[in-house]
């Protein structure tokens, strides 16, 4: 799910620059860069540490800005993009970890 300043809520490879333990990782994405992945089991968990990226989750999309987190049960296919012109770094956490 995705938590936008108004309160809403939207459910959340080519792994990009990654460093990770056990289910936790960092992902850099450099202007123009995104991941997609296809449904699978498990949950997905990411918090925007720098930048902005756009959260597609299923039909939904929301743009998610510095200090904003997502979440969601990974059973729709879903991406984080970055269109902007600025780098953007995340924070993910998966259950089960599925790298």
């Amino acid at each position: 799910l995705v938590r936008n300043d108004h309160g809403d809520f939207i459910r959340r490879d080519q792994r990009l620059r990654v460093e990770s333990t056990d289910s936790a990782w960092t992902s850099g994405f450099e202007p123009g860069q995104e991941i997609e992945e296809k449904s699978h089991s498990g949950e997905e968990f990411g918090y925007i540490l720098q930048g902005k990226g756009i959260v597609t989750y299923g039909r939904r999309q929301m743009t998610a800005g510095r200090g904003q987190c997502f979440y969601f049960v990974a059973d729709r296919a879903h991406k984080l993009a970055n269109p902007f012109a600025k780098r953007a770094k995340v924070l993910w956490v998966s259950s089960p970890p599925t790298f």
